[in-house]
């Protein structure tokens, strides 16, 4: 009989392997050194983020937050901590800094060049790219938003505007474009993306 095999190339869990293999499904598996395990931790967390980015309601949400609280354990052990030290952690950062319970987003700060944070962001540039004058100036879609190229708008919104895209990949397909900029769709709030009538 033909067999086809798909790569999986991530940790998965221990019982796994035994469970696969009485189903009939064989594997090809190592047990890792430390390093490797603490690299693929690692990997693992940001697997189990985006799958709770992903969830679609409670119980897919809860699930994926206690695959996130498995590995962030498991991570723990492997670099030789507890997870009363990372509670303890998490409860001092809190008092200094507060949690997340006022839902407070930060879209953009603005920092002086002499200001001695600065390298903190400039450093960082992945994670708090520069807004520039040429960022936004040499933007098709901010240009568009502010009149500057000839558009045929179908309609304009609160926090983005319709078009018709030009390269449609089905009749009918609608470009709903955001006035905010942003390199990173998904960093974008929830009320610049709202639409705030209906076509």
């Amino acid at each position: 009989m033909n067999t086809k095999k798909f790569k999986v190339d991530k940790l998965i869990r221990d019982k796994l392997p035994e469970s696969l293999e009485s189903k009939g499904i064989k594997l090809q598996f190592k047990n890792l050194d430390s390093e490797e395990w603490v690299y693929q931790l690692k990997k693992k967390l940001l697997e189990e983020a985006a799958e709770v980015n992903q969830a679609q309601n409670q119980e897919e949400l809860i699930e994926e937050l206690a695959d996130l609280v498995e590995v962030t354990q498991a991570l723990s052990s492997a670099i030789g901590s507890t997870m009363q030290q990372v509670e303890k952690k998490r409860v001092e950062k809190r008092q200094l800094k507060g949690g997340f319970d006022a839902k407070v987003y930060c879209e953009e700060i603005e920092v002086e060049e002499n200001h001695p944070s600065i390298h903190d962001y400039l450093n960082k540039s992945d994670q708090y790219p520069e807004i520039t004058h040429s960022n936004l100036d040499n933007c098709l879609f901010c240009q568009m938003a502010q009149g500057q190229k000839d558009v045929s708008y179908l309609s304009k919104f609160k926090h983005c505007y319709a078009i018709e895209d030009r390269f449609p990949v089905s009749p009918g397909h609608v470009l709903f474009i955001p006035y905010q900029h942003t390199d990173n769709w998904l960093l974008l709030t929830r009320k610049s993306v709202k639409i705030s009538c209906m076509l």
